[in-house]
């Protein structure tokens, strides 16, 4: 699937379209028919609600299809599943009705937190020898900083012991909070069932056990890290550069390059990110990187796969 340059400037339908799209390829019917009826209501008072253009890696059907499975969550909207005329009205009725809901998640990056891409950092956490310090970039509610709830065949190799972990997000959410809890749940697609169930035995095991998520960019988180004796420093990010913009990739990259300059054998720096495969598709691909180990410089591809961090055995060279 073609997939717009994330900052590229786009009609609000061809956004739509796109992401409806990308729901039936994920397998997301009821998401993309709600989607869909987005899109057809755009020639009626719906169209005041919503911005013309858009930057294409904001991902605003995200946006929307969040907010509106807020609305049934609370109760405020009945939404039929099927496509239809009933569909369609019922779609513009819930916008026209909540707008400050819609207001909301319009303004928010959104925050997925997927707990399948942690699965993909624990993967590559078993290559690293440790002990780890574990930093998340874009950590949400922190959800993915304990890859140790994860314990399924996938993901038998060794887990080195991580002795220090914590994360940035430009809006940080609480776990034990129900309205951030709410927040989490509603970017869960209503099609995934399971994902739901995977979000809510995370937001558990979190809630009691919180890491340390502080407000700030993960260029600026990047550039404040420093490196330790004896320990592998791990900097991990999952679906976050989409969201950057050019400047702020660009100091990011600097950042890490720069932190990476100072690894030693004994101060081992790591990069390990689940982000687009290439510049227009829409698979993700587990890159690894690492400074001052014995096979550090060069960046490898150990695995493939959906956004949701459902991966392809796949270790080819980057």
């Amino acid at each position: 699937m073609h997939r717009p340059p994330d900052d590229a400037i786009v009609d609000l339908v061809d956004a739509l379209r796109w992401q409806q799209e990308f729901c039936l390829a994920m397998d997301a019917p009821v998401s993309a028919a709600l989607l869909g009826a987005v899109v057809d209501g755009l020639t009626g008072p719906t169209s005041t609600l919503l911005p013309p253009r858009v930057r294409s890696g904001d991902r605003v059907g995200l946006r929307i299809l969040a907010a509106l499975h807020r609305l049934i969550l609370d109760g405020d909207a009945d939404l039929p599943r099927e496509p239809g005329p009933a569909q369609r009205s019922a779609v513009a009725d819930a916008l026209r009705q909540h707008p400050e809901v819609l207001a909301h998640y319009l303004a928010r990056v959104p925050q997925t937190n997927e707990i399948g891409r942690g699965r993909q950092l624990r993967r590559a956490l078993a290559e690293i020898p440790g002990p780890v310090r574990l930093f998340e970039l874009g950590a949400s509610a922190g959800l993915n900083l304990h890859p140790e709830q994860w314990t399924d065949a996938h993901d038998a190799a060794r887990l080195p012991e991580i002795v220090e972990r914590g994360g940035c997000d430009l809006d940080p959410l609480d776990p034990r909070d129900p309205d951030d809890v709410a927040l989490l749940r509603s970017y869960v697609w209503i099609d995934n069932p399971r994902r739901r169930e995977a979000l809510d035995r995370a937001l558990a095991w979190a809630a009691d056990m919180p890491a340390a998520v502080v407000r700030r960019s993960a260029a600026d988180y990047a550039a404040s890290l420093t490196l330790q004796p004896g320990t592998d420093t791990v900097i991990w990010h999952s679906a976050l550069l989409m969201y950057l913009d050019g400047d702020e990739r660009r100091r990011l990259a600097e950042a890490i390059e720069a932190l990476g300059a100072r690894a030693t054998a004994k101060a081992r720096l790591w990069h390990i990110s689940w982000e687009w495969r290439s510049a227009d598709d829409a698979d993700h691909a587990l890159r690894m990187r690492s400074w001052g180990a014995a096979e550090g410089g060069s960046e490898r591809v150990l695995a493939a796969g959906s956004t949701h961090g459902v991966s392809r055995e796949s270790r080819e060279p980057a």
